[in-house]
């Protein structure tokens, strides 16, 4: 054999290899060396996997469950397309799910003790806060200013229906930041004040809270930190209080150690769709990493 039919032939050998190899490679599943990555990429499997498994009419997460509104508010947060609008009964009155009331007069609970709930508005609100809707946070202040801040029924049970003082001065506050000032209505004003907790509803209620209120105004006080490190104290595994606490201090570390196991859901996640409400949970703390890093 000639050397210069050696020679080619060499060549063509290390060409077929070289191919080979890009082969494999190409085969090969994405790896992420950076932790961001690999959890942005997860969050957009789990999105993609959520929405298919909205109801197909709605968008919402679960059409009968007495605690929809709150599920639906937080699933619109993360992008879901959701019609929030569904809960809204007549100008300002949201009830906790689409269609039919958990309660009425003639026949009481028939779900619920009451039409609605602050954990109900604080997720319908998480959802106008997200869109930006002005009108429908102008409407559910309206509802509220005629009605003392009875938000439903019965007037009786004021402790589940009066929408208290720190989401009224929400209310007031997203108002005037979205209308550039130029709707002021002097509820705004009213300080926020977050009491310890200890049921795990509760802790999720509140820390929901704590991050609208610095969505609105940018910040959160010592004592809202406080209590972030108290939720995350009390439930040390619970990735949405690491993630709201890493939002202020700047170390999202063990939130993403807990995003990282295979089906990371929390004690307060409960209902009729408890598989799909622990996915938004999940999204909703990624979301608040992955801005995070972004900033």
């Amino acid at each position: 054999m000639s050397r210069s039919l050696k020679v080619l032939l060499s060549l063509l050998i290390s060409l077929v290899l070289i191919a080979s190899c890009s082969k494999e490679d190409n085969n090969k599943p994405e790896q992420h060396d950076d932790p961001i990555d690999e959890l942005k990429s997860r969050y957009d499997l789990v999105l993609y996997d959520s929405i298919n498994r909205l109801d197909p009419v709605t968008g919402w997460p679960s059409v009968n469950d007495c605690d929809g509104t709150l599920w639906a508010g937080l699933a619109c947060s993360v992008g879901m397309p959701v019609k929030i609008e569904l809960a809204e009964y007549s100008p300002g009155e949201i009830h906790r799910k689409p269609y039919k009331s958990c309660y009425t007069r003639e026949q009481g609970d028939i779900g619920s003790k009451s039409t609605i709930s602050r954990d109900m508005l604080t997720g319908y609100m998480a959802c106008l806060i997200e869109r930006k809707d002005l009108p429908a946070l102008k409407r559910l202040a309206n509802y509220g200013e005629k009605n003392t801040w009875i938000m439903g029924e019965p007037y009786d049970l004021v402790s589940r229906v009066f929408l208290g003082n720190n989401l009224i001065g929400l209310l007031g506050r997203s108002i005037y930041k979205l209308s550039n000032g130029d709707s002021d209505r002097i509820y705004r004003k009213l300080p926020t004040e977050y009491q310890p907790v200890s049921q795990d509803f509760e802790r999720h209620i509140q820390v929901q809270g704590i991050l609208l209120q610095s969505k609105i105004t940018g910040s959160i006080t010592d004592q809202m930190l406080s209590r972030l490190k108290d939720h995350v104290n009390a439930y040390p595994d619970d990735h949405l209080f690491h993630a709201a606490l890493g939002k202020f201090t700047g170390d999202q570390s063990k939130t993403i150690q807990l995003l990282s196991k295979e089906n990371p859901c929390t004690k307060y996640v409960r209902g009729e769709n408890p598989d799909l409400y622990c996915e938004i949970n999940w999204l909703q703390s990624a979301k608040i990493v992955l801005e995070s890093a972004n900033k």
